[in-house]
């Protein structure tokens, strides 16, 4: 079983080693602080981020209800003469132009 300190454990997860250790001082992060030194097993360290995603997840389907069902039909592409303006009407030029 792998241990990592405060450092390694912090570069694991991605975050700054002060937010690792602030995470671990309030029990979020599951660590053991023996002596002056944080201890990490990796096991933990795994297991903590995989229910975090779960959580995350979880919360994003909750906001955004309509991104989590599939649609029942399959989106077809638009043709491209439909999604462009037509031309703006310009005013008529008189029939002679004068030349001075």
């Amino acid at each position: 079983m792998r241990t990592f300190d405060l450092g390694e454990a912090a570069n694991f997860l991605k975050v700054n080693p002060c937010t690792a250790q602030e995470m671990a001082a309030s029990g979020e992060l599951p660590g053991a602080k023996i002596g002056r030194a944080w201890v990490f097993l990796e096991e933990d360290l795994v297991d903590w981020l995989r229910e975090q995603i779960k959580i995350q997840r979880l919360q994003r389907q909750e906001q955004h209800p309509s991104l989590s069902i599939m649609p029942s039909m399959p989106i077809t592409k638009m043709s491209r003469s439909s999604r462009r303006r037509k031309p703006p009407k310009l005013p008529e030029l008189p029939s002679q132009i004068r030349s001075t």
